[in-house]
């Protein structure tokens, strides 16, 4: 195989893509022969509120045990990981904050369905506008999506960068209830070709930066462990993110609490079509 073309990332875009690569592979390896009943064991409650299961639980420890000594050479850092919740690692006066989703996509996880990935952002910042350094591993394909604000993006080392003059011919939704995904599905009759629901709003924004996709929208809100590190891959590749105006980023916290709309597109266009659809599934979940 062919060696891949590194990323032109700095010194410490550099070290944290290293740290999160080997926790991945490490996690891709011990997931690999789990039975998807061995996936789901439920070991507790994660901090997000949703049931955590083994194989939240692995990736996270993996992940966590990785980036440890990374947040330490910061002077420490703010977490805010999926399960484990806020932790303070290092001094309280740490002005980094490291955002973990171990795995985005959890119930495809759990049924051995291969569309799920690790995702992590890592900020200068408490907003969604101060993240500096983003990560998706797709762990069913084995792809790793980096990008560091003001440099690129790249998919396994290729630099991604969209063609904003491509039509909306496919698009992605997540939160795809069958009713939401009716009444989202109207607005695009006539405009777009196919539609897609892979079932991880991280690997949702990674296929519109890698032009798998042509623009994508979350159905129900969003919380930031799931769109922080991707929505920059997204947006260094030359898409645009909404949450769901582009330019409300700086107003979105980085935190387990909140919930924000996301949808995200090659053009204007294209985002002005996806915001019209989210929209319109709202509402029909507002009326039930």
């Amino acid at each position: 195989m062919a060696e891949r073309p590194a990323p032109r990332l700095s010194a410490d875009g550099v070290a944290w893509l290293r740290a999160l690569d080997a926790a991945c592979d490490a996690i891709e390896c011990e997931i690999a022969p789990m039975s998807s009943a061995e996936r789901r064991r439920p070991v507790g409650a994660g901090a997000g509120g949703d049931v955590t299961v083994w194989v939240d639980a692995l990736a996270e420890r993996t992940v966590l045990s990785a980036i440890e000594p990374l947040m330490a050479a910061r002077g420490g850092a703010l977490l805010i990981a999926e399960e484990g919740g806020h932790r303070q690692v290092g001094g309280p006066d740490a002005r980094t904050t490291v955002v973990v989703d171990p795995i985005d996509g959890s119930l495809n996880a759990k049924r051995a369905l291969p569309i799920f990935s690790t995702a992590v952002a890592v900020a200068d910042g408490p907003t969604m506008a101060d993240v500096w350094f983003g990560y998706v591993r797709d762990h069913g394909s084995g792809a790793t999506h980096v990008a560091e604000r003001g440099r690129g993006a790249w998919r396994d080392g290729r630099p991604l960068a969209v063609r904003p003059e491509a039509a909306t011919l496919v698009v992605a939704f997540e939160g795809a209830s069958p009713a939401r995904l009716a009444a989202a599905c109207a607005p695009l009759e006539g405009q777009v070709h196919r539609v897609r629901a892979m079932g991880s709003l991280a690997l949702s924004l990674c296929a519109v930066a890698t032009g798998a996709c042509d623009a994508m929208a979350g159905l129900t809100r969003a919380r930031s462990v799931d769109t922080a590190g991707a929505q920059l891959i997204c947006r260094e590749a030359g898409a645009l993110v909404g949450m769901p105006d582009t330019t409300d980023l700086a107003s979105v916290p980085l935190d387990l609490e909140a919930r924000h709309p996301v949808v995200a597109g090659n053009n204007a266009d294209a985002v002005d079509l996806l915001e019209r659809s989210r929209t319109a599934a709202g509402e029909v979940a507002a009326a039930r």
